[in-house]
């Protein structure tokens, strides 16, 4: 009788942690989920793509235009790599080159 005893004692205790590990490990796999949607790849794609541009305009701005892409495409791929979000060579491309194209359109000035 002592082991059924004490599993009623326990058992208050004992569902909240169940129930909260429950509801995590889900949150968790939704989370997992929604980042590998197409959307999603796509948005954070840009954004890494839009910090790295503004780094590499930033600390290369003497280097020429293609070793600046190459190192963009070099330090987006190893971020997003660590961020385990699978990214096609084209999307990281024209991540690039549109966050190159904004980046431009600002250094512009501005018509009188």
């Amino acid at each position: 009788m002592f082991p059924s005893s004490l599993l009623d004692q326990l058992t208050p205790y004992l569902v909240p942690v169940i129930i909260a590990a429950c509801v995590t490990g889900v949150t968790g796999i939704y989370h997992w989920i929604i980042q590998r949607l197409p959307a999603q790849v796509h948005d954070r794609v840009n954004q890494v793509a839009q910090q790295v541009v503004a780094a590499i305009e930033q600390s290369h701005s003497t280097s020429a235009g293609q070793d600046k892409k190459s190192a963009a495409v070099s330090q987006v791929n190893e971020i997003l790599a660590s961020l385990h979000v699978p990214a096609p060579t084209a999307l990281v491309d024209s991540a690039i080159e549109s966050a190159v194209f904004t980046l431009n359109q600002f250094k512009q000035p501005a018509a009188k």
